[in-house]
């Protein structure tokens, strides 16, 4: 079987690191947007049947703006994508770092569970210009 078929592309990549490729390509000149796709890539909503990742003539990107009409969606219907609440709250999140959704803390922060959360801090910093930033220590 050649490499082509086994879903390697010329470079030596398989089709899905060329996608996460130009998923981060994409948002590469924006703190806030880069943030917001290594969020959505760490918690796996960057599936191609995600109504938010688009695909044209060999490029992927996040639609943000589908991503925001996407989480009044799925509010009702989140089982549907396999969505748990916190990961409906990640993509709730990252609609507001990329695009300013505007986002009650009170009600979302909640819904993430420990490791969703962690992701979430992650990128705010990374977001606001710190991508090293080390929680303070108790």
């Amino acid at each position: 079987m050649s490499a082509t078929a086994r879903g390697a592309t010329s470079r030596g990549a398989t089709a899905e690191e060329d996608r996460l490729d130009q998923l981060r390509r994409g948002a590469s000149t924006d703190d806030a947007r880069r943030a917001a796709v290594e969020l959505l890539i760490a918690t796996g909503l960057v599936r191609e049947e995600h109504p938010w990742v688009l695909h044209d003539s060999g490029t992927w990107w996040i639609d943000f703006d589908r991503a925001t009409e996407a989480v009044d969606a799925l509010t009702v219907e989140h089982e549907k994508w396999g969505l748990t609440p916190s990961l409906l709250s990640v993509l709730e999140m990252a609609a507001s770092l990329a695009d300013g959704l505007t986002v009650h803390l009170r009600h979302v922060l909640p819904e993430l569970d420990d490791e969703h959360t962690s992701l979430v801090m992650a990128a705010i910093a990374e977001a606001a210009g710190h991508p090293d930033a080390e929680p303070p220590q108790a």
